[in-house]
Formats: C-alpha cells, sequence, structure tokens
C-alpha cells in the first residue's frame, strides 16, 4: 500500500479542474458583459462605483425662477425634500418638446410654492468651475443658458 505525505498538497483530478476552470470563465464572462452593456440586475451590476470622474475641472446646472421684476429664485433649495432629488430630470428638460417641458416647471413651480403666472421665464443654467488645487475652493469658469421655459 503507496503512503500520502500530508505535507504535499493532493492535485484536484482533471475532471475537477475542467470544471472549476468552466465555472470561473462563466462568472468573468458574465460580469464583463453586465459590464459593456451597463446591467445592474442583482447580484450582478454595471461596477458604476462613481457618477464621474473626479477631477479639478466641474460642472453643475441650476433651475431659476425668474420673475416679471428680474428677481430669480433657484428652484432646488437644499432644504427641499421634493426637488433636491429631482436634479437628474435636468437633462430631460432640456431635451423636451416645448409642451412636456412646460408640464416639468409647472410641477417644479408648484413645489417649490410659487405660483406659474407670477414667473416670467425659467432658466437652466450650466455653470462651470475650476477648484484650486491648494486651497480646494471652487472658482467659477463660465455660466451658460441650456434652456428657457415660459410657463
Amino acid at each position: 500500500m503507496a503512503t500520502v505525505d500530508p505535507e504535499l498538497p493532493v492535485s484536484p483530478r482533471p475532471r475537477e479542474r475542467r470544471r472549476a476552470r468552466t465555472v470561473t470563465y462563466a462568472a468573468v464572462t458574465v460580469l464583463l458583459l453586465a459590464a459593456l452593456v451597463q446591467v445592474d440586475l442583482w447580484p450582478v451590476t454595471a461596477f458604476r462605483l462613481f457618477s464621474d470622474a473626479r477631477t479639478a475641472d466641474g460642472s453643475s446646472l441650476t433651475l431659476w425662477a425668474v420673475g416679471a421684476d428680474g428677481e430669480r429664485t433657484n428652484l432646488r433649495p437644499s432644504d427641499n425634500e421634493v426637488l433636491v432629488p429631482t436634479g437628474h430630470l435636468y437633462d430631460d428638460l432640456a431635451a423636451a418638446d416645448p409642451d412636456r417641458a412646460r408640464e416639468m416647471v409647472d410641477a417644479w413651480l408648484s413645489v417649490a410654492g410659487l405660483v406659474p403666472a407670477d414667473v416670467a421665464q425659467v432658466v437652466l443654467e450650466r455653470t462651470t468651475w475650476r477648484m484650486d488645487p491648494r486651497t480646494r475652493e471652487k472658482r467659477e469658469t463660465g455660466r451658460d443658458v441650456v434652456t428657457v421655459v415660459h410657463p
């Protein structure tokens, strides 16, 4: 009878090795396909860990209600629980047809407690900025009007 040295690792049989390779290759393929087609089904995700790259340059969108007197009111104040999470819809506003854009603006105005008749126009602005690497302060580098909606 042959003795087995307990210090030597026992090599798996070829069939087990083949099965392990198949499972590994299949798992890696599924993960790569999920990342490629941006699928977000648990437990497979597209691995989007960050919303955007962190660089010294950036931009943000702001929706302003402009009254007849020219007074501007930010329609996304930080204390409004309804308006704060709707900023992702600003891109939709820029691409929407005029009727849909008016509906969206009217909804934002009503949630903000503003009467659409008191607002001359709603302006979506893109502000670009650059962060100083030493002070970490953002300095505005530009401001562009993306779209204007008349409620």
